[in-house]
C-alpha cells in the first residue's frame, strides 16, 4: 500500500534531522566517575544512589562502591545517598570529574538497628507488601473516569555552534533565551528547539471496555514549517501504569519494578525514608538483576497504604531498543481529597536518540562524538471525575493525530488554558519561531527531511505527490516501471479528497493509473465513501506494513520464475464506518475484468463445446462484499484520509461474506465466505508472536483465480503475508485453512552473547501451513490449469532468521516441509527484508 513507507518512516523522522540540519558540531560525551566508601572505615559502599542534578540522571555503585555516569546534557552537582548514611550534595564540573573519592558519614545509632535487625532484604520485602496492595491502589483496573491533560511537547537539537545560528538570523539575546536554565555556555554552542507544541485535551478511561479515549481540546504550534515534519511524534508518547506487568515502550515490553514477579527482573534497596504529611515515605532504588528489557531508577512508597506516590527510572543499558540512546519516566501521584486513592498529577518522559554509527546497530565508543537530539514530553493532569457518566462518548477507536477543525487560538486564551505556566525557555521558543519561519534555508531543510522521511512532498497544505518508493521499479512485464501520485489535501477541503496516480512502462509501452474520490463524515462515529476507477497490474498491495510490490527492493529481489500478475480493469464503490466499539464495517460493490499475463484460460459457461474457441482467458467480475472486523483498543492515524492501523496487541476478528452475480459481462454467481483472527502476541519480557488462522469456503463453480489460492511469494522478500516457498498459483481450493505465524524472541538468546548483544541483533522463527480441498465439480471445470492440490497433506514450511541487521535488515532462511516433488517447487531458499522499527 502507498502508505507503508511512511509507517516505517515516522520512527525516523527525528533521527533525520541529524542529518539534514546544516552546520551542526558534535559534542564529546561526558564522564563522571568515583568510588564512595564509609568516611571512618574506608569500606565500599555498595549500591549507592548517585544522581546528576541537572542531567537527569543517575546510577548506583557496584560491590567495590565504584560507579560510572555518561552524561550527555551537564549538570551543577552529584547527589549521593545510601542507607544509614547522610546524604552528600557534591559540586561538579567538567574538568574534575573523573575518578571522584567521595566519603559518607554514618549516621547515629546505624549500626545498633542493623545489628538488630532481621530482615536481609528489606527492599524486597517492601516491594511484596506494594505488589500486594495493588488491587487496591491500581484506580485504572476497576473505575472509570474522565480528566483534562495539559501536555507540552519539544524537540531538540543541542550543541549546536553559536556561531552558526547567525545563518538562521539569531541574535545573542535569542541564543540566551533558548537556554535558560541549561547550564550551558552559550558563547560557544548551543540548542535548537525545532518542534513544539501544547495540547489540551479531555481523556477518558473505562476499564470494562479496556478503552482509552481522548478529544483534543485546543492545540499550538509554532507556525513554522518543522510542524508538519514532526506531527507524527505524538506516536512518540507513552501513557505509562507503573502498577502494570509489563510497560510498553515503542511496542516492545519492560518489566515494571512493581510487576507481580518484579523480584525476577529487579534488585530493590531502601535508600532512605522520610516523614512528608505525617506519612511515611520509602525512597527504594531498583536495579536490574540481568540482561532484560527493564529500568534503574527510584520508587517512592507510602507506608500506611503501600501505595506508589512517584517514580523516575530509566532504560537499562541492557536494553535491546533501536535508534534510542536513553528514556527517562518520571510521575507524581497525589491523593484524591478525603481518600487514600493515588492519580497521577504530573508526568515527564525525555527521549535521547541515537546518532552516528549506532542509528545502523553499529557499536561505537562511548566516546564517540555525537549530536545530541532529545524529545521531551511533559504533561499535567487534573478535573479528574469518576463514573460511568464520565464515559458518554467513549467509542473506544481513538485517532492519534491532530484534529483538522483545531485552530490555533490566541495568547490570552491560552492563558487561561494553561494548567502549567511556561517556563522563560519555553516562552522564549515562541520568540524565536518567527525568525525560523522566514529563514528560507531552514523551511527548504526541512521540507527535505519530510521528504525523505515520510516519502511524500507537500505543496502549501493543498496537494501531496509521492511515494519516492515507487518512483522506479523493474518487473519482468513493464521493464522499467515509473509511477507518481498525488492526492488533494485539506487546505483544499477537509473532508473531500481528490488522488490517483499515473504509472508507465518501458518494456509493454503502456500508460497505466487510478482514480479516486473519498469523502470523510462529518459525524463523531467515523465514516468514509470512496470511488475508484483503476486500470494496472496488481501491483498495490493492502497491507499497511509492507511496500507495494512496484519498488526496487522488490525488483531486485524477485524469484527466477514466470510473472503472475493481472492486468485489472476495476470499478469499485466502497463505504467504511464504525458502528460499535472495537467494530468497523466495509461494505464493497466491485466490477473487475481480470486479463492475466501467464497461460489462463475457463470454459465459457455459455458454451459446451470443448473446441479452443469455447475457452476465455479474460475474467469480468462483479461483486458485493461485506466485511466486519472487530478490534478491540485499536488506535488509528490519519494518512492521505485513511485510517492507517497503529500497532494492537489485541486479538482482530474478521468475518468477511462475497456474494458474486451476474451484471454487464460477468457471467459467474457464487458465495464465499472467510473468517480469520490474528494477532501481535507479546510474550514478556523480549518476544512477540504474530499469528493469523483463517478458514474459507466457497461455493460456486468457478475459474481457479477466483477460488480459494494461497498467496504464495513471487519474491525472495520474506513477507508474513503468505507462504515464502510456494508459488503463486501453486495450489488452488474451495475450501481450507491456513495458519501463518512469525515469532520474534527480540534478543532473548543473542543478548547473551557478549560482542552479539552490542549489535542488538534479534533472532526469529517461523512456521506457515495450507490445507485445502476441491469439489468434484471445480476440480472438473480446473482441469486444464497448471495447479495442485494439498490433499489430506498440509503444505508447510518453516523458517529460521535474524533481524534487526542495522537496525533494519532482515535475514531468513525458509524449508519447505511438504509437497517437494511438485514441478518446480522451492525446497529452500533465502529471504531478505528491511524493516525500520524499534
Amino acid at each position: 500500500m502507498y502508505s507503508s513507507l511512511i509507517m516505517k518512516g515516522n520512527c525516523l523522522l527525528a533521527v533525520l534531522l541529524l542529518v539534514f540540519i546544516p552546520e551542526v558540531c558534535f559534542c564529546q560525551i561526558s564522564k563522571i566517575s568515583g568510588k564512595v566508601t564509609d568516611y571512618a572505615t574506608n569500606a565500599p559502599i555498595e549500591f549507592a544512589t548517585v544522581y546528576l542534578h541537572g542531567g537527569n540522571i543517575g546510577t548506583s555503585t557496584d560491590t567495590l562502591g565504584k560507579f560510572n555516569l555518561e552524561v550527555l546534557q551537564w549538570g551543577d552537582s552529584l547527589f549521593i545517598s545510601a542507607v544509614g548514611y547522610s546524604p552528600l550534595h557534591l559540586l561538579v564540573d567538567t574538568l574534575h570529574a573523573y575518578d571522584l573519592r567521595i566519603s559518607l558519614k554514618a549516621l547515629p545509632n546505624q549500626l545498633q538497628e542493623f545489628l538488630i535487625t532481621a530482615d536481609k532484604d528489606p527492599g524486597a520485602r517492601l516491594m511484596q507488601k506494594v505488589v500486594a496492595h495493588k488491587s487496591e491502589n491500581n484506580i485504572s483496573k476497576t473505575t472509570s473516569y474522565r480528566y483534562r491533560t495539559y501536555k507540552r511537547i519539544e524537540l531538540d537539537v543541542n550543541n549546536i555552534r553559536t556561531a552558526h545560528l547567525n545563518r538562521f538570523k539569531f541574535t545573542n539575546a535569542m541564543v540566551a533565551k533558548l537556554n535558560i536554565g541549561k547550564n550551558q555556555d552559550t558563547a560557544t554552542r548551543t540548542e535548537l528547539p525545532i518542534y513544539f507544541v501544547e495540547t489540551v485535551l479531555e481523556q477518558y478511561h473505562n476499564p470494562i471496555l479496556k478503552s482509552d479515549e481522548e478529544n483534543i481540546v485546543a492545540q499550538k504550534n509554532l507556525g513554522i514549517e518543522t510542524d508538519k515534519v514532526f506531527r507524527k511524534l505524538e506516536n512518540f508518547r507513552f501513557e505509562i501504569n507503573i502498577y502494570d506487568n509489563w510497560i510498553a515502550l515503542f511496542y516492545k515490553t519492560f518489566a515494571s519494578p512493581v510487576a507481580d514477579r518484579g523480584s525476577d527482573f529487579y534488585k530493590f534497596y531502601i535508600a532512605d525514608s522520610a516523614i512528608e504529611n505525617e506519612k511515611k515515605i520509602y525512597t527504594v532504588q531498583f536495579v536490574p538483576k540481568g540482561h532484560e528489557n527493564a529500568f534503574r531508577g527510584y520508587l517512592k512508597i507510602m507506608d500506611s497504604t503501600f501505595a506508589v506516590i512517584g517514580f523516575n527510572m530509566q532504560l537499562s543499558k541492557d536494553a535491546n531498543l533501536n535508534f534510542v540512546h536513553n528514556i527517562n519516566l518520571a510521575q507524581d501521584f497525589a491523593p484524591l481529597k478525603n481518600t487514600f486513592q493515588f492519580v497521577p498529577i504530573h508526568s515527564s518522559s525525555v527521549i535521547v536518540f541515537q546518532s552516528g554509527l549506532d542509528l545502523i546497530g553499529i557499536p561505537v565508543s562511548t566516546n564517540k562524538r555525537f549530536v545530541n537530539v532529545t524529545l521531551t514530553t511533559k504533561k499535567k493532569f487534573d478535573r479528574f471525575s469518576f463514573g460511568d457518566d464520565t464515559l458518554k462518548s467513549v467509542s473506544g477507536a481513538t485517532i492519534r493525530e491532530q484534529a483538522w477543525d483545531i485552530q490555533r487560538k490566541d495568547e490570552i486564551y491560552w492563558s487561561s488554558l494553561r494548567s502549567d505556566t511556561l517556563s522563560q525557555h519555553e516562552k522564549a521558543i515562541y520568540d524565536m519561531a518567527d525568525t525560523l519561519n522566514k529563514n528560507p534555508r531552514f523551511k527548504l531543510t526541512t521540507k527535505l527531511a519530510a521528504f525523505l522521511g515520510t516519502g511524500f512532498w507537500d505543496f502549501d497544505n493543498k496537494l501531496r505527490i509521492g511515494p519516492y518508493s515507487s518512483f522506479l521499479s523493474i518487473n519482468p512485464i513493464e521493464g522499467f516501471r515509473s509511477r507518481i501520485g498525488f492526492w488533494s489535501m485539506p487546505g483544499i477541503n477537509e473532508h473531500w479528497n481528490l488522488n490517483g496516480y499515473a504509472a508507465y512502462g518501458t518494456r509493454d509501452h503502456r500508460f497505466k493509473g487510478g482514480l479516486g474520490l473519498k469523502y470523510i463524515g462529518k459525524s463523531t462515529n467515523w465514516s468514509k465513501l470512496s470511488f475508484y476507477l483503476r486500470s494496472d497490474y496488481d501491483l498495490i498491495i493492502d497491507y499497511d506494513d509492507e511496500l507495494d510490490n512496484d519498488n526496487i527492493i522488490s525488483s531486485v529481489l524477485t524469484k527466477n520464475i514466470p510473472s503472475y500478475r493481472s492486468y485489472i480493469n476495476e470499478f469499485r464503490l466502497q463505504e467504511e464506518k464504525d458502528i460499535l466499539y472495537g467494530l468497523t464495517s466495509q461494505t464493497t460493490i466491485s466490477y473487475k475484468i481480470f486479463d492475466p499475463v501467464f497461460s489462463f484460460q475457463y470454459r465459457n459457461i455459455d458454451n459446451d463445446d470443448v473446441h479452443p474457441s469455447g475457452f476465455t482467458h479474460t475474467l469480468p467480475v462483479t461483486e458485493f462484499n461485506e466485511t466486519l472486523v472487530y478490534s478491540p483498543g485499536q488506535e488509528y492515524k490519519m494518512l492521505n484520509y485513511d485510517r492507517i492501523k497503529l500497532y494492537n496487541t489485541h486479538p482482530i476478528y474478521t468475518v468477511s461474506y462475497t456474494y458474486g452475480f451476474e451484471l454487464m459481462k460477468a457471467e459467474f454467481v457464487y458465495h464465499k465466505i472467510n473468517v480469520s483472527i490474528s494477532q501481535n502476541l507479546k510474550l514478556p519480557p523480549k518476544a512477540t508472536l504474530y499469528y493469523h488462522l483463517s478458514a474459507g469456503r466457497t461455493f460456486g463453480v468457478l475459474p481457479y483465480i477466483l477460488l480459494n489460492v494461497p498467496n504464495g511469494n513471487q519474491y525472495y522478500v520474506s513477507t508474513k503475508y503468505g507462504f515464502n516457498t510456494m508459488t503463486p498459483y501453486e495450489f488452488i481450493s474451495d475450501r481450507y485453512i491456513s495458519l501463518r505465524t512469525r515469532f520474534s524472541l527480540g534478543g532473548a538468546l543473542f543478548d547473551h552473547i557478549p560482542f552479539i548483544q552490542r549489535l542488538q541483533w534479534r533472532e526469529r522463527l517461523s512456521f506457515n501451513s495450507f490445507l485445502g480441498g476441491i469439489s468434484n465439480e471445480n476440480a472438473l471445470f480446473n482441469n486444464n490449469s497448471h495447479t495442485y492440490l494439498t490433499g489430506n497433506i498440509p503444505f508447510a514450511e518453516a523458517g529460521i532468521g535474524i533481524e534487526n541487521i542495522f537496525h533494519s535488515i532482515s535475514i531468513e532462511y525458509y524449508w519447505r516441509l511438504t509437497h517437494l516433488d511438485n514441478v518446480n517447487a522451492m525446497r529452500h531458499g533465502l529471504f531478505a527484508g528491511v524493516t525500520l522499527s524499534f
